[in-house]
């Protein structure tokens, strides 16, 4: 029995967790969740993006592909849950937060013109997104306009609720007329009951509708509408209970119809809000009364219309220009009216402006290159505020009212704004996210874009080009461009940091000046021209877990004259790796990292010798063996004495990266002592070295000798011995020395070997000579002539002050003869030595 009630439990707790994997469908590590990025700046008919006050902050409700994307946030618009909703049906409508739940708006095309046939589908979901609902609309032949074959088309889709019933207001195209080949275009309502969820097309017709807007209030409903087949802007009002209707004109529109085809309106419906007084609709036109003039240079303004509900007609309604230009072909990217209260509503815009001749954004907001504009008024139009400006972007987002705030976002594929603007003083907020994957973010620095989180990197490479709702100019020309538009001539580097495990498809395009990329460990996918049309990109890593890489992943974009694909970028990679086979495979540069490579040959200690101690290693990498002299070369430091040397391995041509190791030297072995043995020929005394070949002449036998003869060879006792040193001192204050011949043994002079004599005239210095101590030659100052045959003394081989006060009594006299291929090396060398510099020192 105990068993049984324990394998209940756990079978309770699996249960539970499936679950909660289906009820919240997509989990993250705390604090790593990011919004997803969706592109929404440019204003469309059909809005693709909503915000939704709720208990505790805000939700997002947005539209991408085949889904619905659903995010919550809190107060401080910090994200706390995402899912998504796969949409029903192909077509994409809108959606409404309604009194009892959320609809959302989804259709389909009727090619085969089937009057029974499902176009618009009303789904309805619970606070909680439970589907609770749906109403199917068909077609409605009895009335004119009523045949739908394509829903939406042209049109907005916007709901309001009055008496238990949401209706639906959009366009949409009838069945195909022959004569012209295809439907014509117009006006649909469609009314829902909420208790039921059924419904059916109320009111319509072909008269080329290109905006829909509805609003509610008291018994009455409210249309905008752009009615091109009218020539007109038009405020539709129906009575709910009977939809009988009344229509007046706001803005009538220039030109005259000659066919069936529409004509350019040259104006825009953008919004429309009711207070109890009246009725605000906004909008773009140009002056209409110059319809027929128009040019490029024609600017539209902003308007607003306020019509009184007490007194529905065109003659109360006033419009005022809430703009005045006058030229330049001005027009606009978007423009919103937000109820606040009854007596307070906040309309917004943004002046179209190219991508050539918009201003620089900063570096981690990409979207500050715009400037949003932004008025108050009351429930009868007039105006509350001064225009106010944020750097900030107009959106497809309807903004929302929450704690005296008006928010709203804006997107485009890597960046999310949050805008909160304070409806009393007009002060602007933002909140920024940078967004590069479901859990991945960003951030940029000194022109190094780096890329963290974990999970695929996943930036959207569709183009949402932005176009005014409505302009004089006739078309708008668009090139490809990379995602990161904003700063993409700033980005010289891009850092995928551990964690991230996939990059997408033309993540990194056309970023001119990127030069390096740096792919760490954890990516184990490169998309299709992930870094492709970059032209400086000249290195990029990729570790060993990437095992799969897209086509053209670094093509600079250029052909080679046999139209071969050209690559300037260098893969480094490990040896073995996916990306090298990759870089192979499609003739691309390629270096392998050397630094995990096996090294053999190089022994832990070596004994000291005097010399440089350069042990050739053996590198092998997998299974091949590398070689010295394309490979890699080496290069020592510290390998001549005693203690700790260092030895480097540097990768060349396809292979980079060091490898270092270190090695012993330890001293040679202590020789046992010898007596130095010292002896005497007729003029000097000699001392044996250690080696006993050769000895140092230690001093004269008399120091009141006159020459100096300083032998080649020596002998006593039957050897024959090397003269090769004279010892420090040797002939120190030998005051009547006056000449001194050193012969071609002698390698080192001691120091001080003939300090101060005072009688030393003539000095000739043998060819073998390559050390000369300090102060060998001071105080010589009868000293008038120096020949000196050997060509290796150096700063380093000579002390200081050999020739400090030698020649002394006239320096002038005192001439140094020296090789002539050393002649300015050693004029320096002797004068930094003391040699005056009234001496003359030839060749």
């Amino acid at each position: 029995m105990k068993k049984l009630k324990k394998l209940t439990s756990l079978l309770f707790l699996f249960c539970c967790l499936c679950f909660c994997l289906i009820l919240f469908p997509q989990t993250a590590r705390a604090g790593s969740l990011t919004p997803t990025a969706q592109d929404n700046l440019n204003v469309r008919l059909r809005r693709t993006s909503d915000l939704v006050p709720v208990s505790g902050g805000y939700m997002r409700v947005f539209h991408q592909k085949n889904s619905i994307g659903i995010e919550y946030y809190d107060n401080d618009l910090k994200i706390r849950s995402k899912r998504k909703i796969n949409m029903e049906l192909p077509l994409w409508g809108g959606f409404y937060a309604g009194s009892d739940g959320y609809y959302l708006v989804e259709g389909q095309t009727n090619n085969k013109e089937n009057d029974s046939a499902e176009v618009i589908r009303v789904i309805r979901y619970d606070i909680n997104w439970k589907r609770t609902g749906a109403a199917a609309i068909t077609s409605n032949p009895e009335l004119f306009g009523g045949e739908v074959r394509t829903p939406f088309d042209y049109g907005c889709v916007e709901m309001t609720e009055s008496n238990g019933k949401l209706y639906v207001v959009t366009g949409h195209e009838g069945y195909v007329d022959s004569s012209v080949g295809r439907g014509h275009q117009g006006f649909l309502m469609a009314e829902i009951d909420q208790a039921t969820m059924k419904g059916k097309i109320v009111s319509c017709d072909l008269w080329h509708s290109f905006a829909q807007y509805i609003k509610s209030h008291g018994s009455y409903l409210y249309v905008l509408e752009q009615s091109e087949g009218s020539r007109c802007t038009k405020l539709s009002r129906y009575d709910s209970n009977t939809l009988d209707c009344t229509t007046i004109e706001l803005l009538p529109y220039g030109g005259s119809r000659t066919s069936v085809w529409a004509l350019a309106c040259y104006a825009s419906v953008d919004g429309m809000a009711v207070s109890s007084d009246s009725v605000l609709c906004v909008g773009t036109s140009i002056d209409q009364s110059k319809y027929d003039k128009v040019s490029e240079n024609t600017p539209h303004n902003l308007y607003l219309s306020v019509t009184p509900i007490s007194d529905f007609s065109e003659k109360a309604t006033a419009t005022r220009k809430l703009t005045n230009f006058t030229g330049g072909g001005k027009s606009f990217a978007g423009v919103k009216i937000t109820k606040i209260n009854d007596n307070r509503f906040m309309i917004s815009w943004e002046e179209y402006v190219s991508d050539d001749d918009r201003k620089s954004s900063s570096a981690n907001d990409p979207l500050s290159s715009s400037t949003l504009h932004y008025l108050f008024v009351d429930g009868k139009g007039k105006s509350l505020s001064k225009e106010f400006t944020t750097a900030a972007p107009i959106s497809d987002c309807q903004p929302v009212v929450k704690d005296s705030k008006v928010v709203y976002y804006a997107s485009n594929s890597n960046t999310l704004n949050f805008y909160s603007i304070n409806s009393d003083n007009g002060k602007a907020d933002k909140k920024t996210y940078h967004i590069a994957g479901d859990n991945a973010t960003w951030n940029f620095k000194n022109g190094i874009l780096t890329i963290s989180g974990y999970g695929p990197l996943s930036i959207s490479t569709e183009e949402n080009n932005r176009y005014p709702v409505s302009s004089t100019n006739g078309w708008f020309s668009f090139s490809s461009d990379s995602s990161w538009k904003a700063i993409k001539n700033q980005i010289r580097k891009v850092i995928i940091k551990p964690g991230i495990t996939s990059i997408s498809e033309r993540a990194f395009v056309y970023l001119p000046e990127l030069k390096e990329v740096d792919i760490q460990k954890g990516v184990t996918k490169i998309g299709k021209e992930a870094f492709a049309y970059c032209d400086k990109l000249s290195r990029i890593n990729i570790p060993d877990t990437v095992k799969s890489i897209g086509m053209d992943a670094v093509w600079c974009g250029y052909y080679w004259s046999d139209s071969s694909h050209a690559y300037f970028c260098k893969i480094h990679a490990p040896y073995g790796s996916y990306a090298v086979t990759y870089a192979k495979k499609n003739n691309i540069s390629y270096a392998c990292n050397i630094s995990g490579a096996a090294v053999t040959g190089i022994k832990k200690t070596y004994t000291y010798t005097g010399s440089d101690i350069k042990p050739v290693p053996t590198v092998t990498l997998g299974k091949a063996k590398l070689s010295g002299i394309n490979d890699y070369h080496v290069t020592y430091q510290n390998n001549k004495k005693a203690g700790t040397a260092t030895l480097k391995i540097i990768g060349d041509n396809h292979f980079y990266g060091t490898i270092t190791l270190n090695f012993q030297i330890t001293p040679a072995a202590t020789p046992k002592p010898q007596t130095a043995k010292t002896f005497r020929d007729a003029y000097n005394i000699y001392t044996v070295n250690a080696t006993g070949t050769s000895v140092a002449l230690k001093g004269p036998r008399s120091r009141n000798t006159v020459t100096a003869k300083i032998p080649a060879t020596v002998k006593a006792n039957g050897k024959t011995y090397k003269v090769t040193a004279i010892a420090a001192n040797a002939f120190k204050n030998c005051k009547n020395l006056k000449q001194v011949t050193i012969s071609g043994n002698i390698t080192s002079i001691g120091a001080g070997a003939f300090q101060g004599c005072t009688s030393l005239r003539t000095v000739k210095i043998g060819s073998r000579v390559s050390v000369i101590g300090t102060k060998a030659f001071c105080d010589c100052k009868a000293l008038t002539s120096v020949t000196i045959q050997t060509g290796r003394l150096t700063s380093k081989s000579s002390g200081k002050y050999i020739f400090t006060r030698a020649g002394q009594n006239n320096y002038k006299k005192l001439t140094v003869k020296v090789p002539a291929s050393r002649l300015s090396s050693y004029k320096k060398l002797f004068q930094s030595q003391g040699l005056s510099t009234q001496a003359r020192v030839i060749k």
